[in-house]
């Protein structure tokens, strides 16, 4: 059986010496920038992944040159928009040159048919207005080597949703008689997960129309993946839009999972029901653990899926470096904030 290698990667502002990436930043000067091209580099090739999805790369020679580093710039495609000075991060991708890239495309606006509205009635009406992603979901088609001239095609998602730091509130709420001083967080955050929570369910529609172009088709559908920082625990009610919450097989007599339609499943569930405890942590902020970086495979990553055509071997966390992620200023600290996922799958068709 041939193996597959999934990753996903958040950079943490990968960009060039002395470009800038955001208002107030410190551009990086050669030293550091060499430091975190090196350390980027020996992470991408100790993972050694098949696909590996990239969020918050502002410059994609920067990627290049991560590569170049370990002798992999041969290796690997990379998926990604030519460098941009006026500073706007992008999602990427790379794929291993043994697989063929069939199309890519980045997806910035929200689907027409995604409708977040609810009637008239006083205690249950709701409207949300947003037409955009806050980072464009980068679509990828890859036809996967799986042995031999056989290949199989998979549509990969890399995607990036709000971050649950607060939003700046408008001047005319601020300049508000009553507003308080604590309100600008709770209304901030409030805004950030009603945001998140609709590109979520923004990217869920995407996932179903590449699954079934056709609803009425009921075969077993095109195989899809999902990864990057979706700024979402795996318990939350975020992922659980994204996925649809299929059932996963728990007793060698059961028959749930045989089939899923619309599911995607999550390799760090795939990892929990496989351990004796959590050990799927992506993120450390103030002392507290969480798991924001996720690899979501449609039923054919499933093992007791009859459209199985991969199964799930393991998962593994790099985050050794989260504790340092956060000391010193942003000039020294060269590593990512986000731990690195890496899920290995057997091709092993039902």
């Amino acid at each position: 059986m041939s193996d597959l290698v999934l990753s996903t990667f958040n950079l943490r502002n990968m960009q060039l010496a002395g470009l800038h990436r955001f208002p107030g930043a410190v551009p990086y000067d050669q030293t550091f920038y060499r430091r975190k091209v090196r350390w980027t580099g020996d992470l991408i090739r100790l993972v050694g992944p098949d696909v590996m999805g990239f969020e918050e790369l502002w410059a994609s020679n920067a990627l290049v040159e991560a590569l170049d580093h370990v002798n992999l710039d041969d290796d690997y495609r990379v998926v990604a928009r030519p460098p941009d000075e006026t500073g706007r991060q992008q999602n990427a991708l790379i794929v291993h040159e043994r697989h063929d890239v069939v199309s890519e495309e980045w997806i910035a606006d929200l689907p027409d048919d995604l409708v977040l509205k609810k009637g008239d009635d006083d205690e249950t009406s709701i409207s949300v207005d947003t037409e955009r992603f806050s980072r464009p979901v980068l679509k990828v088609v890859v036809d996967l080597e799986v042995g031999g001239p056989q290949k199989v095609r998979v549509t990969f998602l890399v995607a990036h949703l709000k971050s649950k730091r607060p939003m700046n509130l408008d001047r005319d709420t601020l300049a508000r008689p009553t507003f308080m001083s604590p309100d600008r967080t709770a209304l901030g955050s409030a805004l950030s997960t009603i945001k998140r929570t609709a590109e979520a369910a923004a990217l869920r529609v995407l996932v179903s129309r590449i699954q079934y172009p056709d609803p009425d088709n009921d075969d077993e559908g095109m195989p899809v993946v999902v990864m990057g920082d979706l700024n979402t625990s795996s318990n939350s009610t975020e992922l659980d839009i994204i996925t649809t919450q299929p059932q996963y097989r728990l007793e060698h007599g059961s028959g749930v999972g045989r089939s899923s339609k619309w599911g995607l499943y999550s390799v760090a569930t795939l990892q929990h029901l496989r351990s004796l405890n959590d050990v799927y942590l992506t993120y450390l902020h103030q002392g507290f653990h969480d798991s924001l970086d996720h690899i979501l495979g449609s039923q054919h990553f499933y093992d007791h899926s009859a459209a199985r055509v991969w199964s799930f071997r393991e998962a593994s966390v790099f985050n050794d470096h989260l504790p340092f992620a956060h000391l010193g200023s942003d000039h020294e600290q060269h590593v990512a904030d986000h731990g690195i996922v890496r899920a290995v799958f057997d091709h092993d068709p039902a």
